[in-house]
């Protein structure tokens, strides 16, 4: 199913990604949603008790994320492959908004995220 995306970064406001995606389902417990423009692809799997966000760009971002809940991911870049933690402290998903918060942790050093993304049934 085709649908139009806006993902979107809270913090900074700024629109990411606006354009066509796609929803997928495997199984009951599992919605997979991918989206991409020239830069970057995103994926976003949701299952019932987390999510796994896969962004690919210059470097390959994967996080797994659990509502109010430490979970963990992997930067993977031209040198090599970097393991983080995240704690997440927003953690919302409706049919049609998917909201998360959360802190990506890499030797000590914290960066807050804050992302949204909408879906859109266009006609």
């Amino acid at each position: 199913m085709t649908q139009f995306i806006v993902l979107k970064d809270k913090i900074s406001d700024q629109k990411i990604y606006e354009g066509e995606g796609t929803i997928s389902f495997e199984g009951k417990e599992k919605k997979k949603i991918a989206f991409h423009d020239k830069q970057a692809s995103y994926i976003y799997k949701l299952y019932k008790d987390h999510c796994e966000i896969i962004s690919e760009s210059e470097m390959k971002v994967c996080l797994s994320l659990y509502p109010c809940q430490k979970g963990a991911g992997t930067i993977e870049t031209p040198f090599g492959v970097i393991d983080v933690t995240t704690q997440t402290q927003k953690y919302e998903i409706s049919e049609y908004l998917i909201e998360l918060a959360y802190t990506l942790s890499l030797q000590g050093d914290e960066q807050l995220f804050h992302f949204g993304l909408e879906l859109i049934e266009k006609e």
